[in-house]
């Protein structure tokens, strides 16, 4: 299972399974049944172009460093938290790929997120939209640093594909996040304030991020 904690979905499942298979040490401890660990997977690792190359390819100014966002769009991904952090570093870019699942189409949701992003960091944001397998490297390898500010999660394909791409990720302090931080994989953040003083970290150091 790729997510737990759905009280609908749960009880199916495990009626009907002997052993559940789920990603992390959080899903199989909340998990009320017999379940197997095993991680998730995404291929890799993968290897990026030069940034300035990446940047070129998707008309973008090269002199800028960028932080980015690729994965799903909805309210529980915490994108305004992101675009917060980036009003106070203006030497900055925001980069955001995704859409409504793989059909990469606009919601609602989506259409104002862009709109008030767009006002908030004028000249300094651009969406692509979805983002297709074969441009992910060139995507990723356009951002300094890969930001996944969710509000809450129980795994995350799209998190593990930017670490699968070499690149310095910033994530939301939740517990099935945590378990990637003490294993020295990436960086946790707990307020917009502390986000962006990790942002800002990263982008004075360019260095790989430090573990905590």
């Amino acid at each position: 299972m790729h997510s737990v904690g759905n009280f609908n979905v749960d009880p199916v499942v495990c009626k009907n399974s002997d052993v559940v298979v789920v990603h992390n040490e959080y899903c199989s401890r909340r998990l009320d049944h017999r379940n197997v660990i095993i991680p998730h997977g995404c291929g890799g690792p993968f290897k990026c172009p030069p940034e300035e190359e990446c940047k070129k390819g998707l008309s973008i100014d090269p002199r800028a460093p960028l932080v980015g966002y690729v994965g799903f769009i909805s309210p529980y991904k915490g994108l305004e938290r992101v675009i917060e952090a980036m009003t106070k570093i203006p030497d900055a870019g925001l980069l955001i790929g995704g859409g409504w699942h793989t059909a990469g189409a606009e919601t609602r949701y989506i259409e104002d997120l862009k709109r008030d992003s767009l006002d908030i960091l004028p000249g300094r944001c651009q969406w692509l939209g979805y983002v297709p397998d074969e441009r992910l490297s060139t995507v990723y390898g356009a951002m300094r640093i890969v930001v996944y500010p969710s509000r809450m999660i129980t795994e995350s394909g799209a998190l593990l594909m930017a670490l699968s791409h070499g690149k310095a990720v910033i994530a939301s302090d939740l517990r099935a996040v945590r378990e990637k931080r003490k294993l020295g994989a990436l960086m946790t953040f707990k307020s917009v304030a502390d986000l962006r003083r990790k942002i800002k970290r990263l982008l004075k150091d360019g260095e790989a991020p430090p573990r905590a």
